[in-house]
């Protein structure tokens, strides 16, 4: 079971990648967290396999969350997700540390299904598909 975090400060978007990734299967939802602070403070007691972060956010955006998760879990696998469908903030995501960025606007159903397939056998590596 792979255990996940959702941090996103649009609820309506938390809610609709639950409910794909728990209709893919062999995910737990462990957390959510609607800004890169409250992700950090949960961070300690969720163990998390995976997140998926947004990337712009208030108090604190999915840049600074990535970088400061990264120093401390460098094994966490973290996927931006974004609306920006531009290869700048791709770039930046994946400098701090996410390991594959995706458009929110992109039908990433068998994308998400084989990510969570490879991370299962751990053979993840990321992906970029922006």
């Amino acid at each position: 079971m792979i255990r996940v975090m959702i941090v996103d400060n649009e609820e309506a978007f938390r809610k609709g990648l639950k409910t794909i990734l728990l209709n893919i299967g062999d995910v737990d939802i462990v957390a959510e967290a609607s800004n890169g602070k409250e992700f950090l403070e949960q961070l300690d007691c969720c163990e998390a396999d995976l997140v998926f972060m947004d990337v712009k956010m208030p108090v604190m955006d999915g840049l600074e969350a990535t970088r400061r998760a990264k120093a401390t879990y460098p094994e966490l696998s973290i996927i931006a997700f974004s609306s920006y469908d531009t290869q700048y903030y791709g770039e930046r995501m994946m400098n701090a540390g996410a390991c594959a960025y995706l458009s929110k606007s992109a039908d990433n159903y068998d994308m998400l299904a084989d990510i969570i397939s490879k991370l299962k056998t751990g053979n993840f590596s990321g992906v970029n598909n922006h």
